[in-house]
C-alpha cells in the first residue's frame, strides 16, 4: 500500500514516487538520525523531529505563529550586544519566522535597519566570526547559509556569559588601530 509521496528536487533533479510506510521509515532514517517515525498503527502518520521538541520557547515560541512576530519583537527578546550575536538572531528569524531554510549575508545586512541598528562597518568580518564559531554554515556549491544546531543552542541559552567568553573575536582579526592604542605607552 502506497500511503506516502516521496519527492526530491534540486539542481537538475526532480524525483517523485509513492512509497509505503516501511520505505518512508527507511528514507527518514537515512536522511535524519533523530527522527521518530510513525508506526503502522499510528493513524496520524506524522514524522516529527526529536530536536524540534527541545528548541526553547525563546527561539521557537509554540504559541506564536511564524508571521505574528516582527523582527523587532524577536530581536528585543535577546538584547544582543555583539554583532555576531545580532547576525545569528537575524539568521534564525529568517529561518523560522520567515520560513526560509537559507539566506544570503546581504539579507542580514538589511535587517539591522529594521531593528533600528546601524549596519556594522565591518559586516564581513562579523559574519565570518559567526561562521567560524559554528553558528552559521554555508550550503555547499551555493552563496546561501543556514543556522547550525550550535547556533540554535546559543539562542536557547540566550547568549549565556560562558558562550560570550568562548566566542570572543580572534586576536588576529582585531584592527591594527586597537593594537596600536594598546601598545602606546601613554
Amino acid at each position: 500500500m502506497s500511503d506516502y509521496n516521496l519527492k526530491i528536487s534540486g539542481l537538475g533533479l526532480n524525483f517523485e514516487k509513492s512509497i509505503d510506510l516501511n520505505k518512508a521509515n527507511k528514507v527518514i532514517k537515512l536522511c535524519i538520525d533523530d527522527f521518530q517515525v510513525a508506526s503502522q498503527n499510528d493513524s496520524s502518520k506524522t514524522f516529527k523531529s526529536q530536536s524540534e521538541d527541545t528548541i526553547d520557547a525563546k527561539v521557537r515560541d509554540a504559541t506564536t505563529t511564524p508571521t505574528s512576530l516582527s523582527i523587532a519583537e524577536y530581536y528585543k527578546k535577546f538584547a544582543p550586544k555583539r554583532n555576531p550575536d545580532k547576525i545569528l538572531i537575524f539568521a534564525n528569524y529568517i529561518s523560522y519566522y520567515q520560513g526560509l531554510k537559507s539566506f544570503n549575508p546581504e539579507k542580514l545586512k538589511e535587517m539591522f535597519s529594521e531593528v533600528g541598528e546601524t549596519t556594522p562597518t565591518n559586516f564581513n568580518r562579523d559574519f565570518k566570526w559567526a561562521k567560524v564559531i559554528g553558528w552559521l554554515d554555508k550550503i555547499p556549491n551555493s552563496k546561501e547559509y543556514y543556522v547550525t544546531n550550535s547556533g540554535k543552542e546559543v539562542l536557547n541559552k540566550n547568549f549565556h556569559s560562558d558562550i560570550i567568553k568562548k566566542t570572543k573575536i580572534p586576536k588576529a582579526w582585531r584592527s591594527k588601530k586597537k593594537k596600536n592604542k594598546q601598545n602606546d605607552p601613554k
